[in-house]
C-alpha cells in the first residue's frame, strides 16, 4: 500500500515536471464549438450582436503615455533592437482611437481620416507675472464640442478649468503655458511664453509708468 503511494505520489510529480516543462500550445475558438483555423492563435466568433465585441484595454493620454515610457524603458533594458513590444495594441479613450506600437511610438489608426480642430487666434493672459501671483486667468477661443488640454510650467498651479479658460496661480519659474484642442483627435497645439520675476529679485526692477487719471501705462 505504501509502496503504490509512493508510486502514485512519482507519476503525479513527473507528469506535472513534463507539463510545466514543455511549451505550451493551443488554439482557442470563443463564441463556437468549432475546430479553429491553422493560422489563428485565438478567434472570436460573435453571430449576434447581442453578443458583443472584443474590448481593449481603455487608456487616457496619462496612462497611453506611460505606459509608453514602460515600452522603451524596457526595450532599451533588454535591448534597443529588440521589437518583441510591437504589435500592443490599445483604444484612446482621450483621442477615441485605436492605437498600436510600432516599436517606437504610438500609431493611431484614425491618422490620416481626422483632422484635429484648430484654434483662431492666441492664448490670451499676463505674459510677464509675480512668483506666486493667484488668479490669474487664460483662455483660447470656445468651439462647440471641443475639449482642451493645459499645460503649464514646472511648479505652477491649475485652480479652475473651464474647458477654454483656466485660472492659475503662478510657480516660480517661466515657461510655455500651452494648450491642445480635441475632437475625435488632437489639433495644433497653442504656446504662450510666460516670464516670472520676484520683488526685489532684481538690480533693475520694472519701471511703472503712472499716466493720467492714476492708470498704469507701461510696467
Amino acid at each position: 500500500m505504501i509502496l503504490f503511494r509512493n508510486l502514485t505520489w512519482l507519476l503525479t510529480i513527473l507528469v506535472a515536471i513534463l507539463f510545466f516543462a514543455s511549451p505550451l500550445k493551443a488554439q482557442v475558438v470563443v463564441g463556437e464549438d468549432k475546430e479553429p483555423y491553422g493560422f489563428s492563435l485565438l478567434e472570436l466568433i460573435s453571430s449576434s450582436g447581442n453578443e458583443g465585441g472584443l474590448r481593449l484595454p481603455q487608456l487616457g493620454k496619462a496612462d497611453q503615455e506611460a505606459l509608453r515610457d514602460q515600452l522603451l524603458q524596457y526595450q532599451n533594458e533588454v535591448d534597443p533592437d529588440d521589437k518583441s513590444t510591437r504589435g500592443l495594441v490599445i483604444f484612446n479613450t482621450f483621442t477615441k482611437c485605436v492605437e498600436y506600437w510600432n516599436g517606437s511610438e504610438w500609431v493611431s489608426l484614425c491618422a490620416g481620416s481626422c483632422d484635429g480642430p484648430v484654434i483662431s487666434g492666441i492664448i490670451s493672459g499676463a505674459t510677464s507675472v509675480l512668483a506666486g501671483e493667484s488668479v490669474l486667468f487664460y483662455s483660447v477661443a470656445d468651439m462647440p464640442g471641443v475639449t482642451y488640454e493645459w499645460k503649464l510650467p514646472v511648479g505652477w498651479t491649475k485652480i479652475s478649468d473651464f474647458g477654454n479658460i483656466i485660472m492659475v496661480t503662478a510657480g516660480s519659474n517661466g515657461g510655455n503655458i500651452s494648450v491642445t484642442p480635441n475632437k475625435i483627435c488632437d489639433g495644433a497645439e497653442k504656446i504662450l511664453p510666460v516670464t516670472v520675476y520676484t520683488l526685489g529679485c532684481c538690480k533693475t526692477p520694472p519701471k511703472i509708468t503712472i499716466g493720467s487719471y492714476g492708470k498704469i501705462q507701461n510696467i
